[in-house]
């Protein structure tokens, strides 16, 4: 079965994938981390090169599913559902 999911890329992905939003149509559901690895084949190595670290999140990056952070759900192994929306972007700060 497709899986049909939202992408949101800010920076610093937007600059990678050269893309700010894509629908991607996958087959079969997946983890987090396996998306990751679909998406550092498609846009080069340097998107995981940010994304993960020693095998979790980088710090400084946050992805959010469906609205809500992945280290509150399953970190890398959180489960991407159809119609799912995820954003990849950096932590904000404030000053």
């Amino acid at each position: 079965m497709k899986v049909v999911i939202t992408l949101e890329f800010l920076e610093p992905f937007s600059d990678i994938t050269g893309q700010s939003r894509i629908r991607l149509g996958l087959e079969g559901s997946m983890s987090l981390k396996e998306l990751c690895t679909y998406l550092s084949e498609k846009y080069g190595g340097e998107f995981s090169d940010r994304l993960i670290k020693r095998g979790r999140l980088a710090e400084g990056m946050m992805v959010l599913v469906n609205g809500k952070g992945v280290n509150n759900l399953d970190g890398l192994r959180t489960p991407i559902n159809p119609g799912a929306r995820i954003v990849f972007m950096r932590t904000l700060s404030g000053g």
